[in-house]
């Protein structure tokens, strides 16, 4: 092997060498994302001492470095997981489909970052600590403020419960979880929760069956009263049916009644009412096979 081979071989090894360390040195940071370079572990810095922030784009990182990447768009977390069921004030145990709107502020970048050993899975799991603790501190003095549930004997949470409550008034409850534990969430941890999203909540299997129960019974009574309700109009109209018959017919009647009366009053007015009743006495009598007269004598 000669000089130009050795050469052309340490060439073409130092090429490969550039290409692969260009390749494992080179790193991306996203839209929407700032990088922290740590170098030994240690975050870079400015020259006042703030944490160096690297902006969305290609950056050299060597391989004794490494890129800290970290999402600043708002996210919106499922966090069924981490909070399956709770217990309400009232000893029910609800089944909740929530989800939680955050996003982390810029200028809390390293007490995000570097204060919490996994932030993700650490600022779920206060989330999730602190919705439990409100559900299950709701008291009953909460539930009779709702005039909505309340009733006038004061015994709300017998008749409506937390189920109905956190159902019915699911966006007060996320309102009131942001007002409180927003600043404290900021605070602490470097990221700022916008909104509470309490998608579902469901009740307890027992409670669930009890309460299909109820809206068939519901459903089963409604059938029942508007059956009742069309039979009885049915009836109604039937009846009103009769009487306009009835009344028509009793109209036609006393037509008939009052024609024949005036027809009389001109035979009486001529003087020839004994002469028409004989009349009609005859033609009676002179259809009939057996006749019976009755006189003054037989009585």
């Amino acid at each position: 092997m000669n000089t130009t081979q050795i050469i052309l071989g340490a060439a073409i090894g130092a090429i490969v060498l550039l290409v692969v360390l260009a390749a494992i040195s080179v790193k991306v940071v996203r839209e929407g994302e700032v990088g922290v370079r740590l170098n030994f572990g240690a975050a870079e810095r400015t020259s006042d001492g703030t944490l160096q922030l690297r902006p969305p784009g290609l950056h050299w990182v060597p391989p004794w470095m490494r890129l800290e990447t970290v999402n600043l768009a708002e996210q919106v977390t499922d966090l069924s997981a981490a909070l399956p069921q709770t217990m309400a004030a009232d000893g029910t145990v609800l089944r909740l489909n929530w989800s939680a709107r955050h996003q982390v502020e810029r200028n809390r970048v390293e007490q995000y970052l570097f204060g919490l050993r996994n932030p993700r899975a650490h600022v779920e799991g206060i989330l999730a600590c602190h919705l439990r603790n409100q559900i299950a501190t709701m008291t009953a003095a909460s539930l009779r403020q709702d005039g909505d549930l309340a009733a006038t004997d004061g015994h709300a949470v017998a008749h409506a419960g937390s189920f109905a409550y956190l159902r019915r008034k699911r966006g007060e409850v996320s309102r009131q979880f942001v007002a409180e534990h927003r600043a404290a969430m900021l605070a602490a941890y470097g990221t700022d929760v916008g909104a509470l999203d309490l998608l579902d909540v469901d009740p307890p299997e027992a409670l669930a069956d009890a309460l299909n129960a109820v809206v068939r019974a519901e459903a089963e009574a409604d059938e029942n009263f508007f059956r009742a309700s069309s039979e009885c109009k049915q009836t109604v109209l039937a009846a009103d049916h009769s009487l306009q018959l009835a009344t028509t017919r009793a109209q036609a009647v006393q037509k008939e009644i009052e024609t024949l009366g005036q027809y009389l009053e001109g035979l009486r007015a001529n003087q020839q009412p004994t002469s028409y009743v004989q009349r009609r006495q005859h033609e009676v009598l002179k259809g009939a096979r057996t006749t019976y007269v009755r006189t003054k004598e037989s009585v």
